[in-house]
């Protein structure tokens, strides 16, 4: 069994490896934010939510769900919105 050390510095490979796989996709800027640093500031600089409330706004479906999805795709917490996405697709959500 071998433990991650996480002072050790992330590769670039690494750096891109996780926001793959914690956002929808690198951002030039945000692979910049994290090359470079352990691991561990890696996991803090993702783990890092301020989420901010969203309100839709609008009165039909079609436009309140592009809203959502422009809302999400544009976070700056990918995580916290790939997480609801999952959350969100796990269980039953009504549009009342």
């Amino acid at each position: 069994m071998s433990l991650v050390n996480p002072d050790a510095p992330l590769q670039d490979y690494q750096a891109r490896h996780l926001l793959r796989r914690t956002g929808f996709g690198p951002m030039p800027k945000d692979f910049q934010n994290i090359q470079g640093k352990t691991r561990g500031e890696a996991a803090d600089f993702v783990l890092d939510f301020r989420a901010k409330p969203f309100k839709p706004g609008g009165r039909d479906f079609e436009r309140m769900h592009n809203k959502w999805f422009k809302f999400i795709l544009k976070s700056k917490t990918p995580l916290l919105s790939k997480l609801a996405l999952f959350w969100h697709d796990h269980f039953s959500v009504g549009f009342a």
